[in-house]
């Protein structure tokens, strides 16, 4: 199963009887709506890799006080005292 599944797209070229060119342009055609297809937000946030999504109108403020808080958070990281 394993062999005809890699030898898939070779079949094709053949049957169909592309030239090396246009064969390419549809792999990568094909490639590249694969890569869009799982790389979109809502994709991640469905599969849990991130919690939520972030509105493009305020990432830049988003994103700059999350980066300067993980900062402070390194710099004053074991220099906390817990008091109970």
């Amino acid at each position: 199963m394993r062999v005809l599944h890699t030898c898939y797209p070779y079949i094709l070229k053949y049957v169909f009887n592309l030239s090396c060119d246009t064969y390419d342009l549809i792999l990568n055609q094909i490639a590249l709506k694969f890569a869009d297809l799982h790389d979109t937000p809502g994709r991640m946030h469905a599969k849990g890799c991130i919690t939520d999504t972030v509105a493009w109108r305020g990432s830049r403020k988003f994103f700059y006080w999350r980066l300067k808080r993980r900062i402070m958070e390194e710099v004053l990281g074991d220099s906390t005292i817990f008091v109970y």
